[in-house]
């Protein structure tokens, strides 16, 4: 799997719009799309685009083609705001246009409290910088087993507890390198029915988690895997 940072914009206030600030430029849908502006828009282990709050602006035309557009008038104020000029900005093709990239179909959160959640995107994307991208050919059972209490435990140990009172921050080189279990390992019809059932509800905090069947149900899935005994079950939690 390919773990890379987020989108970095270089002006958040030009490119993420909520609905009324859509409403009030009247801007066309084609220059907008979807996107996972924080963590907190992560809730469940299945991303729901319901709870999305922003559209990213996403412009690829010079402004002669965009005569007559909504479009066109955003991207003058944002002249007048002087976005263009910001460093992330003035080096691109276009100050305004956001570069195409690969859709990712799970979401890393690259600093957590004591919630662990990472999440599958089923819709493209993008995510904001704050977060990281991954991409993997089954991302179904990449999904169970990044979110499983094994993977948790890992996750302490590669992490760095540097962002005060007690957060775990985790760098992409460190995703990247993190041990996981091999996602191509487990039943596909198993991980599917599981994630399924943990995904109509909000992630607790790990502590609450352990104790929820629904989630002793991927555990299983990894535990078994891993011929783990009763005793040692209980040494994971």
């Amino acid at each position: 799997a390919e773990v890379r940072r987020g989108v970095t914009t270089g002006a958040n206030e030009f490119f993420y719009l909520d609905k009324d600030r859509i409403e009030e430029w009247g801007i066309e849908p084609e220059y907008l799309k979807p996107v996972i502006k924080s963590p907190r828009e992560c809730k469940r282990i299945l991303i729901d685009p319901k709870d999305l709050k922003y559209k990213i602006f996403m412009c690829h035309q010079d402004k002669r083609e965009l005569q007559g557009t909504a479009a066109l008038e955003y991207i003058k104020w944002g002249e007048n705001q002087g976005f263009h000029e910001r460093p992330s900005c003035r080096g691109r093709r276009l100050w305004y246009e956001i570069v195409l990239r690969l859709w990712p179909n799970i979401v890393w959160i690259k600093s957590i409290n004591d919630r662990h959640l990472q999440a599958r995107v089923p819709f493209d994307v993008f995510v904001d910088q704050r977060l990281y991208e991954l991409t993997y050919d089954n991302p179904i059972c990449m999904n169970i087993v990044l979110n499983c209490s094994i993977t948790i435990m890992i996750k302490e140990l590669y992490g760095r507890v540097n962002l005060g009172e007690g957060a775990l921050d985790t760098a992409v080189y460190e995703a990247n390198n993190m041990l996981v279990i091999d996602p191509s390992l487990l039943p596909k019809n198993d991980a599917s029915k599981v994630e399924s059932n943990l995904s109509k509800r909000i992630i607790l905090s790990v502590y609450d988690e352990i104790r929820q069947n629904d989630h002793l149900a991927i555990d299983d899935l990894v535990f078994d895997l891993l011929k783990l005994t009763p005793g040692e079950r209980d040494a994971v939690y």
